[in-house]
């Protein structure tokens, strides 16, 4: 069964962190569009206002900063009033999604103060959100030759590279920011990101480690460590991390999201299972908390409950709600693209609850969404032999088999539709297989003794039996209880 648990690093922008309580970032940002609407109309004094209010709502948000920066250079004279209005009615499309329309906004703004660094600084930074790295990159360049000393500009640039998977580039970058500003902790926490995807894991530590010298309550700084922790093997230390960030801050639905995952690849599921609510319970519309949630509902066996977690997961990535997702990934995109796993793992516990028809319906999604997913064609095909839909079953299961010939549970499942069907041969055939890909996988060695039975093959079917108990786990005991008695009774 498939396990998609996302753990996510989470990347700090050009002057803060995309982090923070929902509602006073949304308040900062319709405060923010206020006042740049109107400087838009060249308000600026009421602009200015605003934009203070703004960042006194959510110091971490930097729009209202740019926009504080662009008043000034007005007021000292050093751009044009026409300079100033285009800027901000490109960040005021930019806002309202007319990204198009924004980008020749600045570049008017460009035409009219081109050696103005920091219409080139916002240019890029909308580029960059946009996937526009190359052109991202240039114009921080050029931000950069009109003011050496931008310090956002080398970081941002560095972000840039950092998107582009250019991770050489972007710590340089980082570097330079760090030069200019020791103290500079976005700049150490995107080195140390980028550091951990080059698997420097020691360097990547030392780079969180300074920002939390620096600032000991950067929560972020903790989540971070704690996940560079965690896939540098050392688990204790990473809950150690989340448990301060949570310390700090009880409303970091994030931290008790990625300590749940923790808990949760360590079998722990009533601590994960407590976590996923912790994180519900801060962000109601945090999907990939419902999902984990619903996982470990299904490892557990409890599966009544996993079911309304998935659904609520596909409500949320189906766009019914505004889902509020703090995971800003360093290495995909937000969540949308793991619907199909929620359809596959709903899918699976409908399975395990006896409702097929609802499985084959979410695998028929699942495969619609993601055609080359063997487990998918391998779980649906289940769900049609539980139906006693054979024809249907094996062309799914060698639909799997062609697509991951390695994946061991197709041939095994195969198998035991040619058991059920009585092709003892091709049975035989395919748990032969299974014990090749998996030798150490306890049942299939049991079914085969089951098929050499039929066959009369006892000798056979005594060995199977007797490699069965060897690898069967503690909660197979009936079965090795009866592989026992069969044993006895096919040597006599």
């Amino acid at each position: 069964m498939k396990r998609v648990s996302t753990i996510c690093l989470l990347l700090i922008t050009v002057l803060a962190a995309k982090e923070g309580i929902a509602d006073t970032r949304s308040m900062a940002e319709k405060t923010f569009q206020n006042g740049a609407q109107m400087a838009a109309e060249k308000k600026f004094h009421r602009a200015k206002e605003m934009f203070e209010k703004a960042l006194n709502m959510d110091p971490s948000y930097h729009r209202p900063k740019e926009g504080l920066k662009v008043i000034a250079a007005l007021l000292g004279k050093k751009i044009k009033t026409d300079t100033a209005v285009l800027i901000f009615r490109g960040l005021v499309l930019e806002k309202s999604g007319a990204t198009r329309e924004a980008l020749a906004a600045f570049n008017n703004a460009v035409a009219g103060n081109p050696e103005f660094a920091l219409t080139y600084f916002i240019r890029a930074d909308v580029m960059d959100e946009s996937g526009e790295y190359d052109s991202a990159i240039n114009d921080f360049t050029r931000a950069i030759e009109i003011d050496p000393g931008f310090i956002d500009a080398y970081n941002s640039r560095g972000l840039s590279y950092y998107n582009k998977g250019e991770y050489g580039p972007a710590i340089d970058d980082f570097f330079r920011a760090i030069e200019l500003d020791v103290k500079f902790t976005a700049a150490y926490n995107n080195r140390g990101l980028a550091y951990y995807r080059i698997r420097l894991f020691d360097k990547a530590i030392e780079d969180f480690s300074i920002v939390i010298k620096i600032n000991p309550e950067d929560t972020l700084a903790y989540k971070n460590r704690g996940i560079v922790y965690f896939f540098n093997g050392q688990p204790g230390r990473a809950i150690a991390d989340f448990n301060k960030a949570v310390e700090i801050d009880p409303e970091f639905a994030d931290a008790y999201y990625v300590r749940g995952l923790i808990y949760a690849s360590n079998d722990q599921h009533v601590l994960a299972i407590a976590d996923f609510d912790m994180a519900i319970e801060k962000a109601p519309d945090f999907a990939e908390a419902y999902y984990n949630r619903g996982n470990a509902f299904l490892d557990r066996g409890q599966y009544f409950q996993a079911v309304p977690d998935y659904d609520s997961a596909i409500k949320i990535l189906s766009g019914d709600t505004d889902p509020y997702n703090l995971v800003v990934s360093a290495f995909q995109d937000p969540v949308d693209p793991m619907i199909a796993d929620v359809y596959y793992n709903r899918g699976s516990a409908y399975i395990y609850k006896g409702q097929y028809d609802l499985a084959i319906e979410d695998f028929d999604r699942a495969i619609e969404l993601t055609p080359w997913d063997a487990d998918a064609y391998n779980n649906r095909g289940v769900a049609y032999s539980k139906k006693g839909q054979y024809d249907r079953a094996m062309a799914d299961f060698e639909m799997a088999i062609t697509i991951d010939p390695e994946s061991a549970f197709p041939y095994k499942n195969r198998g035991t539709v040619y058991l059920a069907s009585g092709d003892y041969i091709r049975a035989i055939t395919d748990f032969d297989r299974v014990n090749k890909i998996n030798p150490n996988v306890a049942m299939p060695y049991y079914d085969k003794a089951l098929t050499y039975e039929k066959l009369g093959r006892n000798k056979e079917a005594v060995r199977a039996y007797r490699r069965f108990i060897r690898f069967a786990p503690p909660q197979y005991e009936s079965y090795v209880n009866h592989a026992r008695e069969k044993i006895i009774e096919l040597s006599r």
